[in-house]
Order: structure tokens, then sequence, then C-alpha cells
């Protein structure tokens, strides 16, 4: 069986010819070619079948999610191993580098052979004693003194040993990768043009005897600072698909600072968490102002919408309507808000915002300094974040949906079917 689609007629499908569809021996669908259709729907049995409700295409479809799914968990393996072979050959890319092997020293010289000493040289024979003369008896002449004994050849000195060659220095251990003081499970390479990365279950500084976060290591290429307040959210184990969030009470100084700054004249913003504020105009602070609070820049959930707001660049006022598959306050789930450099627009769980996208002409950056707060003790989140993911890009169509599954797979979030690339 086939769908029909917008460019065919049923008699292009059919042909003059019948269809006949079987499971185990059993007739599922029995085409006729002077049956009934129209574009969208399937042909069988001389009618046509409601595809939402079949429940033969339903198990279709979920198989082919399925394939889906494990297609795109393999590109995801495929594209860390490529990451890894590039970063270095030899090197794990998100782990440091390994450090170099340790120069092998030199061998020793060999010591120099010891000299043989000069055999001694052998005495000279004693002379013999002249015969004596003749006396009258003739006295017997002395007898030749005997020659000294030769002295003994000194023995030659022993040859120096050979100096040890020098032990052979140990590599330098490869410097940690920007994987902050916990090791990262779960994630795969970032793409191109990121410039923050926060995920709750690795990178976290933790105040002394507390589950209170002191700091948040960034695991992007720009590895920024984002420090907490004097207080500091709260590190929360287990608590989205067994991944681990940080807590925010919305009490002063749970918020934190970005340093450097971001500073954005394109974006993808993408980020996992649940907003805990009910009441209406209660601010849910995503990122807040420029440096030292100078100009009021912000995103943030309000009134059940995502709210983008930039005060001298051109930006102003922007609100995008969450969908009534997502609701705001009582589910994690994902937020994407992307500018192209003309068009902003927003989606939650990959459901496009019921508020169109809008042509945006920015005069300038959109500076953000502040993390989970307006300002340093204003406006503080009240809520949980898992994850946070910032591009100084638009991500094109089919990264983008390669994003959002990872992060609605990650997390086991109620996602709109993602149709991937």
């Amino acid at each position: 069986f086939r769908l029909v689609t917008s460019s065919e007629t049923c008699d292009a499908v059919v042909s003059g010819r019948s269809y006949r569809v079987q499971l185990n021996g059993t007739t599922l669908f029995e085409v006729d070619p002077r049956g009934a259709c129209r574009c969208g729907q399937l042909i069988g049995d001389g009618s046509a079948v409601d595809l939402a409700n079949n429940e033969l295409v339903k198990s279709l479809m979920a198989a082919i999610a399925e394939l889906r799914a494990s297609n795109a968990e393999l590109r995801l393996q495929v594209a860390a191993l490529n990451a890894t072979i590039a970063a270095c050959p030899g090197c794990a890319g998100t782990t440091g580098s390994t450090g170099s092997s340790g120069s092998t020293g030199s061998s020793g010289s060999t010591g120099s052979s010891r000299s043989t000493g000069s055999s001694g040289s052998t005495g000279s024979s004693g002379s013999s004693g002249s015969t004596g003369s003749t006396g009258s008896s003739g006295s017997s002449g002395s007898s030749g003194s005997t020659g000294s004994t030769g002295s003994s050849g000194s023995i030659g000195t022993t040859g120096s040993s050979g100096s040890t060659g020098s032990s052979r220095s140990t590599g330098s251990t490869g410097s940690t990768g920007s994987t902050g003081t916990q090791t990262c499970t779960g994630r795969r390479p970032m793409l191109a043009g990121g410039v923050l990365w926060l995920q709750a279950d690795c990178g976290l500084n933790m105040y002394q005897g507390s589950y209170r976060v002191a700091s948040w290591a960034d695991q992007s290429p720009a590895a920024r600072t984002v420090a907490s307040g004097t207080v500091g959210p709260t590190l929360v184990q287990g608590a989205l698909n067994g991944r681990a969030v940080l807590s925010y009470s919305g009490a002063a100084g749970t918020g934190m600072t970005l340093s450097p700054s971001l500073s954005l004249t394109a974006w993808t913003i993408m980020v996992v968490g649940r907003w805990g504020g009910v009441a209406a105009n209660t601010f849910g602070m995503i990122f807040g102002k420029s440096d030292n609070c100078q100009t009021n820049n912000q995103l943030r959930y309000q009134n059940g919408n995502l709210w983008v707001y930039g005060e001298t660049n051109g930006l102003s006022s922007r609100t995008f309507n969450m969908p009534a598959a997502v609701p705001l306050n009582t589910v994690y789930h994902l937020s994407t808000l992307v500018y192209t450099g003309s068009t902003l627009s927003a989606s939650f769980n990959a459901y496009s915002s019921t508020t169109a996208p809008m042509a945006v002409s920015l005069s300038g950056p959109w500076v953000l300094a502040y993390f989970a707060c307006w300002c340093t003790n204003i406006y503080d989140f009240n809520g949980e974040m898992a994850e946070v993911m910032v591009f100084n890009r638009a991500l094109s169509g089919c990264e983008l949906a390669d994003m959002q599954y990872y992060l609605c797979t990650k997390y086991s979030l109620s996602c709109a079917f993602i149709a991937l690339c």
C-alpha cells in the first residue's frame, strides 16, 4: 500500500491494477482501482483509511521512529569519534591531550677499556763473574752476582665504568580537557559556534559540606566562568530521567554571573528546565542584564510565555506564547530561541510557538551577563535547570533537529515528532 500525494491521482497510483497487503496470510488491504481516495490517505479495500487511528499505520510509524532513533544515536557516536580523531592523533578531545612520551635517555657512554699494565721489564741476567786467575792453587773467582729480579710491571688501572645514561624523563600528563572538575556523561560533541554549555551532571564546584553550587563550569570552547551569588542553587541528583538538575529557590543570591558576558548578533539558545512561578507577572529570569547591570537585556518566562527584551539594540520587547502541549509551570521542557539576523522564532519541546516568527533588525549586539537572575540579587530564578546551550549563530534546520532530538531523548521530554536529516 502507499500514500497518495498532492501531485498524484488515484488512477496514477493504482494504474489499473489491484494491490493486496497481507500479514501472516491475512489480507489487511485490497486496493480496488475504482476506490475513492484523496491526498494524504491510504488506498485500501476501496475506501480511504484514517491514518491517525489505523493500528497498522501507527505500528509502522513507531517502527520507523525507532529506526530513526537508532540511526541518530549511531550518527552521534560517529560524530563523537570523528571529533576525537580530529583533535589530535592519539589524543582524546573531550578529556585532555595525552602527555608526550618521555624522551628516551641517552645510553651511557661505555667506559674506556682499562689499559693493561706494561709487563715488567725482565731483569738483566747477572753478569758472570770473571774466572778467577789461577793462583798457585788458583782462588775461585767470586761467583757472579745474580742479576736483580726484574720489577713486576704495575697492574693496569681499572677503566672507569661508563656513566649510566640519564633515566628518561616521564612525559608530562596531558592537560585536562574542558570538562570541568567532573566527568560529563551522555553528551555529544558541541556544534560549531557554541559559546555556553552548562550541564547539571558535571562541572560543578560545590560549597564545602553542602549541595549548594558555588560555580558551574562552562563546557563550551569559550570556557566562561559562571559563578553563584552568596547562596547559589542546590544540586538535586536523579530528578529528570535519572539525571541531575540545579534547583533555584528564587531567593536573592541564587543567581549567577557570566564572565565574560555573552555578546550576540545572531543566536540559538536552548534551555532544558522547569519554571516554578505560577503567579501573574512572576518573572522566571533565564538571562539578565549586561555587565554591571547597565543595559536592560532579558530572556525570561512570564505568564506562560517566553519573553525577550533588548533595551538599546532594536530588539525591544518580544513575546512567544507556549503551545497547549507544553504546560509551562508543571513539566520540564526544552525552550528554543533562534535569531537568524533578520527573523526571531521560538519553539517548545520542538512544537512551534503559537506566535509566528518575527522580523527583527538589530542595531547592536544583545549582551547578557547574568544567568538565572536579572541582576545581582534581583529577580532570581525560581525553578530547575538541567542543561543550557548557547550558539553565536542560527543553527541550520538539520542541526537544530539533531540537537532537539538529542536533548529530548536525553531527558525523556514529551517532544513533537522530530524529522532527522
